[in-house]
């Protein structure tokens, strides 16, 4: 940098980077304006100490510039905006949801990625309509909500729904390793896409140790079924094991009884 320059980044309290702020010297002349990452590289020709504004939207923080060159991280407090909490109807919080929003007359939507909370926080710095909807893994996605970005920070809670498999079938569950009898599971959920879902079995023992897996891509529309020959059973001490099937980000269980 330049001895005159101040490197300058502006992000939000939820770390956010602050897009558009001006930058104004003592005098309220223009410094320059954050680009998309939050960052503005200004010319200051005052003498030191010197002070620097970041104003948007009505709001205006102060920071002291003792010399130069430098660099400066402000954190512009987020006064204004919504707070997007998923949860099942249990209650339980959604990790890896998205919530995709659209302010005002925008063309698009854009998308903000929840934390291990559930929780995306969508910032503005004035009062804005919104609409809103989220979409996770194994869950259906929510309706296009009508929300309000307000003066305050607000609260938005999004109920989801789980997508419970439409079929799910181990026959026999018990098995006779003297009769040696296969093992046959059929598999249908629902999805949120018409493309073919990669689907991974396994069966695992009562303190998790994996014995068996396989794995495929299967037609949403369509049934996977799949016949497990007998001489993968012969070889385990029996007891209870289970049946695991990973789909769509969700994972579904069923028991198995292994006898002599």
């Amino acid at each position: 940098m330049r001895d005159n320059e101040i490197y300058i980044s502006v992000t939000d309290s939820s770390g956010e980077p602050v897009r558009s702020a001006l930058i104004a010297g003592e005098s309220g002349d223009s410094l320059g304006i954050t680009d998309s990452s939050g960052i503005c590289i200004a010319v200051l020709n005052n003498s030191f100490p010197s002070r620097i504004a970041i104003m948007l939207s009505g709001q205006q923080e102060e920071v002291l510039i003792e010399s130069a060159p430098c660099r400066k991280t402000v954190v512009f407090p987020v006064k204004s905006g919504l707070i997007v909490k998923l949860s099942d109807r249990s209650g339980k919080r959604i990790k890896n949801g998205i919530v995709y929003y659209k302010m005002g007359n925008a063309a698009q939507f854009s998308s903000l990625e929840c934390d291990s909370n559930g929780t995306a926080v969508i910032t503005m710095y004035k009062e804005e309509r919104v609409q809103i909807y989220t979409d996770a893994p194994g869950y259906i996605d929510s309706d296009t909500l009508e929300g309000k970005i307000c003066t305050e920070l607000c609260t938005l809670k999004v109920t989801m729904q789980e997508i419970s498999p439409s079929k799910f079938l181990l026959f026999p569950t018990v098995l006779r390793k003297s009769k040696c009898t296969d093992l046959t599971v059929e598999f249908m959920a629902r999805s949120e896409n018409n493309r073919d879902q990669f689907i991974k079995t396994s069966i695992r023992s009562a303190d998790g140790g994996l014995v068996w897996k396989y794995s495929t891509y299967t037609d949403p529309e369509q049934a996977f079924k799949y016949t497990i020959d007998n001489s993968v059973f012969r070889r385990l001490v029996p007891g209870l094991y289970f049946f695991i099937v990973e789909y769509g980000g969700k994972v579904y269980r069923k028991k198995i009884l292994i006898s002599v």
